[in-house]
């Protein structure tokens, strides 16, 4: 799960948007793989009067329902980010409409979000996957920071 941070303004990100943020950001990736931290992020979120786009891997979605749930509740935008993260410009546009659909489905059902934000796993894309994800509702964005792809080099805005 990734997480973009919006403040007041409009959000643009790297090549494909480009962000205008008035108050502050607050780097932050959220892992994938664990929900450990959900109620403090949010926590911090709602003290600071930031809302988020959070970007759901399916997997991560089905393993954590209720955290899904919560940050819904919180008034974040859901983004997709596949359903299992595969390499997108590596797999057959069915492949790609099906990665798209399963998480949508997922978040669907848990929350009555209908997801349009989709950012490629590994920031991966070319024409063919931005355009199967716009023959399924999708507009495609790319972050300006990178952060798990990068590990320890990343350094704070």
């Amino acid at each position: 799960m990734w997480l973009l941070l919006q403040k007041t303004q409009y959000i643009v990100l790297s090549n494909t948007i480009t962000a205008f943020l008035t108050s502050f950001v607050l780097p932050y990736l959220y892992a994938a793989w664990g929900a450990e931290d959900t109620d403090e992020l949010l926590r911090i979120l709602e003290e600071n009067d930031v809302k988020a786009t959070f970007f759901l891997c399916g997997y991560w979605v089905e393993k954590y329902p209720d955290e899904v749930k919560k940050i819904a509740e919180g008034g974040h935008d859901l983004g997709n980010h596949s359903a299992t993260h595969p390499h997108m410009s590596q797999i057959s546009s069915e492949q790609i409409a099906q990665e798209l659909q399963k998480c949508h489905q997922n978040v669907k059902d848990l929350t009555g979000v209908e997801m349009d934000l989709f950012r490629p796993p590994f920031g991966e894309y070319d024409n063919h996957v931005i355009e199967t994800a716009e023959a399924n509702g999708y507009y495609t964005i790319q972050w300006d920071v990178d952060t798990l792809e990068i590990k320890n080099t990343y350094s704070p805005i």
